[in-house]
């Protein structure tokens, strides 16, 4: 049910007085026998799920489509690309236990129904626009100003509206600072384009519930900046292979680690040879 009443969803299967099917941890072969005895039709889980559920060995082409949603982290496009092709329908939002849960949705563009399957999965990446009860996100500079709608320029998240919080509780000063110029500073990176933003998966700040970036995601944002590019991608390359050691490679691996295992696996030109070097 996740965190912060559960992205609302809890409350909203309630309200239509539909069945909630409920787990204690995630068992990959017990939720697609629950899908197909259960008649499941709509489930959320992080990317991490996903992509447990589809490498798992029961997984299999569905017979009807069941509607995902997902949040957590950036899923990249190929674990978006790998779900839809067994006929889930992802439905990818983006929100903080500040902001009451999700705060964008990726809102679907009917113009990119025939695109292929890489295209869609590229475009349904995004997080998307602000829900009704949001002001538009914005993505700034270190000065407050919108960086340029060119998804490439990294700025903040910034956000306001009906459900972003009041503040900490009996904590002022980090209230304060959170709320600095009248917007909630997220702490989260991401880029503008002209329609949408995008996020990069890692955090400047510890204040949030997220720490742990996606490796490739976090190596290519690396690689254009200007300052340190070198040394940095050094660094962030061994924190790829010493998570992926922790985890001694298995399928087993704590959260953070396999989210660093996805996108290497979703990034084919970082090899984990190079990372070695």
């Amino acid at each position: 049910m996740f965190h912060c009443n559960g992205w609302c969803f809890t409350w909203a299967v309630t309200a239509l007085g539909a069945r909630h099917v409920c787990l204690r941890k995630v068992d990959p072969p017990f939720v697609w026998k629950l899908i197909a005895d259960e008649g499941v039709t709509h489930l959320n889980g992080a990317p991490t799920v996903l992509v447990m559920l589809t490498s798992d060995p029961a997984a299999h082409v569905l017979e009807r489509k069941v509607l995902v949603t997902t949040a957590g982290a950036p899923p990249p496009p190929a674990v978006i690309e790998r779900t839809e092709a067994l006929g889930f329908e992802i439905n990818h939002v983006y929100g903080l236990t500040e902001t009451y849960g999700p705060i964008t949705i990726c809102e679907w563009n009917p113009d990119w129904d025939d695109l292929d399957a890489a295209d869609r999965s590229r475009l349904k990446a995004r997080q998307g626009l602000a829900m009704v009860t949001a002001d538009p996100v914005r993505v700034v500079d270190p000065e407050m100003l919108d960086v340029p709608a060119d998804g490439e320029t990294m700025g903040e998240v910034f956000m306001r509206g009906n459900i972003v919080m009041k503040g900490y509780l009996k904590n002022p000063a980090a209230t304060e600072e959170a709320f600095a110029g009248g917007w909630f500073h997220s702490g989260d990176l991401a880029v503008a384009h002209p329609d949408v933003v995008q996020l990069h998966g890692h955090r400047i700040g510890e204040r949030g519930r997220r720490g742990a970036p996606l490796g490739a995601q976090l190596v290519r944002q690396r690689r254009r900046s200007r300052f340190g590019r070198a040394q940095r991608l050094r660094r962030d390359l061994r924190r790829v292979v010493a998570v992926l050691e922790l985890g001694k490679l298995g399928a087993r691996l704590g959260c953070a680690g396999e989210q660093l295992l996805i996108s290497l696996a979703a990034e084919p030109a970082l090899r984990l040879g190079d990372a070695v070097e």
